[in-house]
Formats: C-alpha cells, structure tokens, sequence
C-alpha cells in the first residue's frame, strides 16, 4: 500500500507542511456502494493508505485533494479553489458548469491494471491552472490502462506545461495501449501556456503506447488546443470527428506557438474512423473538409506550417 501514497504524493508534488493540508475524498476501502461522491457531502481523510477520523473541514486555497485510487468517482458539485487537485488511478473527477482554480499542479494518475481507466471529465466549466497538468505511472506497475482527459464547452488553461512520464518495467506486455488520450469536444478551448514534455516510449513503441488526441466538433462548435511553449508529438495518434453541423469556414485545430514543435507524423490519422493524409478531401454531407498543416494566423509563430487547420467548403 506504500507505493499508492508515494505515487499521488508525487504526481501533486505537494508538502503538507509547505502547502497546507493533504485531503482524500471519501472513506478508505470503501464499499463500491459508497465510492460515488460529491465534494459538496462527502467525508475528506488525510491518509491515502489508512482510514482515519473525518476532517473537520474541505479543502480549501492551501490544500491538496484528490479522489482515491480504485473506482471511486469524485462529482465536482461546488466551485473550488485548492492548490493542487489530483485523480487517483482507476478513478473518476467529474464536474459541469462549475470553476476550478488550481494554484499548482492538477494531477492524472494512469491506473495500474490493463484496461482500465482514470479519468478527468469536465462540461461547461472554466478551469485555471497554476501549474502543470501531470499524468504520472507509479513505477512497480505490471500493467498499465488509458489516463484520460475529457473537456466539453470548457475552458482548460494551463500555465505549465502538459507532462507524461512511464517509469515502465519492461517486463509489461499491455492487452491493449495503454497510455494517455486528450479528448476535446464543442466550445473547448484547451490552452498550454507552457510546452509538453511526453515519454519517449509512445514514438518507440506504439505496438504497445498511445499518445491520442480527440477533437470532436459537436453542434457545430470546433474545439481548439494550444501550445505556446516547446512542445513534440510525432508518433502520436490524432482522432478528429466531424458532423454535418459544422459550419463553412476556417478553423485551428491544434496550434504550436514554438517553431520546433509539431505533430510531426502521426503513428495514425483518422477523421470520423477512416485514416487519411493531411491535404485529403473529405465528404462531410454536402460539404468538403480539408485538414492540412500550416501557420496558425493567432499564433505568435505564423509562418511556420505546424499547426493542424481545418477548413469547410
């Protein structure tokens, strides 16, 4: 049980003497009848490994939280202001139409079992992070499943930098890639002020790893994710998914303000589940789709062809 208070103390990378206090939401070893929370009602502890006496208190502006590892979903009911949030590994952080302000780091901890899922999923919410986003694999793992971030008609920024780190044991063999997924869908607006700094194994071996981004347009709202800083996703999986709600027009897909980054070459390419080369022509009801890369005209870097745009005729 060790390593599961090593690993989310990591991934925050907080100090309860530094920046206040530790909270877990919910009972430890819980029932599976009583792992679906909500910040507003549920007890907080302040030991990953142990059960102890309810706190007296939530959360609050100094203090670290976290849901806790192993099927537990944490409902973000009330506006929160903390320094560092985290999602256990298994685990759901759900949230809509609320603010969450993050002074240090929000934190992913990818579940340590083959197909299985963490995840972060927020609707029409504005969320500001101080930090970094950090998505981290405790490093004794013999097995590993999808770390998964979901926004709809939210706005995410970041002003860190988006991080991926898999201290794998070789000897892991995954039923399925395993990985991270960033999933973008509607109004989103998902902004790095920083760069993205991710293992080198989703580009080595994608038999095995996946770095995917999903840009879903819904109701003919086009999402959008930005990165200011360095930031190199080549071997990366990239999902786009269109309707025929969408509208004509010019779109920025995926935007890079460093010269130096990119999408490189996709491991795969698909738009609504076929693969294609960026430059196709695609049938969108009676409109024609081009995606292509090219200069961003709101980046700060418009001239290099980097970025990932859409247009609809």
């Amino acid at each position: 049980m060790k390593k599961k208070f090593t690993l989310i103390a990591a991934l925050l990378g907080i100090s309860a003497v530094g920046y206040g206090m530790s909270f877990y939401a919910g009972q430890h070893g819980a029932p599976e009848s009583e792992r679906d929370l909500k910040w507003s009602t549920c007890s907080w502890g302040d030991n990953i490994n142990f059960e102890t006496k309810p706190l007296p208190s939530k959360p609050g502006p100094n203090d670290s939280a976290s849901s806790r590892f192993g099927h537990f979903i944490l409902n973000i009911d009330v506006d929160v202001n903390v320094a560092t949030l985290g999602c256990g590994d298994g685990s759901e952080n759900i949230s809509t139409g609320r603010t969450i302000k993050i002074k240090r780091d929000m934190g992913l901890s990818m579940p340590t079992y083959n197909g299985g899922e963490s995840l972060i999923k927020y609707k029409n919410c504005n969320v500001e992070v101080g930090g970094a986003f950090a998505s981290t694999l405790w490093h004794e793992a013999k097995g590993v499943g999808i770390g998964k971030l979901h926004l709809i008609d939210t706005k995410m920024t970041v002003k860190g930098d988006m991080t991926t780190l898999i201290p794998a044991n070789p000897i892991i063999q995954n039923s399925d890639r395993a990985g991270n997924v960033v999933v973008v869908e509607g109004g989103t607006k998902l902004i790095f002020l920083g760069g993205a700094v991710l293992d080198s194994l989703f580009k080595d071996d994608p038999s095995q790893w996946i770095f995917k981004f999903v840009i879903t347009e819904s109701d003919g709202k086009v999402p959008s994710i930005s990165f200011a800083k360095r930031a190199e996703f080549d071997g990366c999986d990239v999902e786009i998914n269109l309707s025929t709600n969408i509208k004509a027009g010019k779109y920025v897909l995926l935007e890079f303000g460093d010269r130096k980054s990119g999408i490189g070459k996709p491991n795969r390419f698909i738009v609504n589940e076929n693969s294609y080369n960026f430059g196709d022509e695609i049938k969108i009801g009676s409109k024609v789709a081009k995606i292509t890369l090219g200069g961003s005209p709101t980046s700060k870097d418009t001239r290099t062809p980097n970025d990932i745009l859409l247009e609809v005729k």
